[in-house]
C-alpha cells in the first residue's frame, strides 16, 4: 500500500511533464472528433435500425454517453511521445517491463534497497527512464477507466450487453494498480540513489599561471649523441 501511495504521488508530480500539454490538447481534439463521428454514426444507425428508438429521451442520453465513451477511447489511443527531464525523447517504453538486470534488482525489492555509491548514476538514469515510460501509460489507463464508466451508463440506458465494457474496466483498473506500485518502487529507488553523495571528480593539478599541468610523469630527458 505504501508503494501504491508513493506511486500516485509521483504520478501527480510528473504527469504534467511526462504527458506534455501539447500532446494532451492534440489527444483531446482527436477524441472530440472521434466522439462526433461516433454520434453521427449512432444517429444514422438509429434512424434505420429498430433497436434504437430515437423518440425516447433516454435513448438520446445513451447515444451521447456512448459517443463520449468512444471519444475517450480515441483520446487514450493517441501516442503521447514522452520526454525526459532534459527534453529528449524516451524510446524505451518500459512500463511494467524490467529495467536492465543491474538496476532492476533495486526496483523489484519489497523493502528499501541498499544502493552502493558506484550504482548511483545508473539507478537515477534508469529510474528517470522508467518514470517517463510509466506515467503516460498510467494516464492512459485512467482515461480508459473514465471511458468504461461512461460506457457503462450508456449500456444501462440502451440496454446493451456490457461484457466488453466490464473487461476494459477491469483490465484498466488492474494495470493502474500495478503501474502505481511499480512507479512507487522506482521512485523509492530513485530517491535513495539521489540521497547518496555524487562521485567526486579528482581535481587536475594546475601550474602557477593557472593552466593545467601536463599529466606526463616527471623526469629528466637525457640528451643522446645523435640528438
Amino acid at each position: 500500500m505504501r508503494m501504491f501511495s508513493l506511486g500516485w504521488r509521483a504520478f501527480r508530480d510528473h504527469v504534467c511533464r511526462s504527458v506534455p500539454a501539447d500532446r494532451r490538447r492534440r489527444a483531446t481534439r482527436i477524441g472530440a472528433l472521434v466522439a462526433a463521428l461516433a454520434l453521427a454514426a449512432l444517429v444514422i444507425v438509429g434512424s434505420v435500425a429498430p433497436w434504437l428508438d430515437l423518440g425516447e429521451p433516454l435513448t438520446w442520453v445513451g447515444i451521447v454517453l456512448l459517443a463520449i465513451a468512444v471519444g475517450l477511447v480515441g483520446v487514450a489511443a493517441v501516442p503521447l511521445r514522452p520526454r525526459s527531464a532534459d527534453g529528449s525523447r524516451v524510446d524505451w517504453s518500459g512500463g511494467l517491463l524490467p529495467a536492465p538486470d543491474d538496476t532492476e534488482r533495486y526496483f523489484r525489492t519489497r523493502s528499501a534497497p541498499t544502493i552502493p555509491e558506484r550504482d548511483r548514476d545508473q539507478v537515477l538514469r534508469h529510474a528517470e527512464a522508467a518514470r517517463v515510460a510509466i506515467v503516460p501509460e498510467l494516464w492512459r489507463s485512467l482515461v480508459l477507466i473514465a471511458a468504461s464508466l461512461v460506457a457503462f451508463g450508456a449500456v444501462v440506458m440502451l440496454d446493451l450487453p456490457g461484457r466488453v465494457v466490464l473487461w476494459v474496466a477491469v483490465s484498466s483498473a488492474a494495470w493502474s494498480i500495478a503501474g502505481a506500485r511499480r512507479l512507487g518502487r522506482v521512485e523509492r529507488a530513485g530517491r535513495l540513489a539521489e540521497s547518496l553523495p555524487s562521485p567526486e571528480v579528482e581535481p587536475q593539478p594546475h601550474r602557477r599561471d593557472g593552466s593545467l599541468r601536463s599529466p606526463t610523469p616527471r623526469g629528466t630527458k637525457l640528451g643522446l649523441p645523435e640528438d
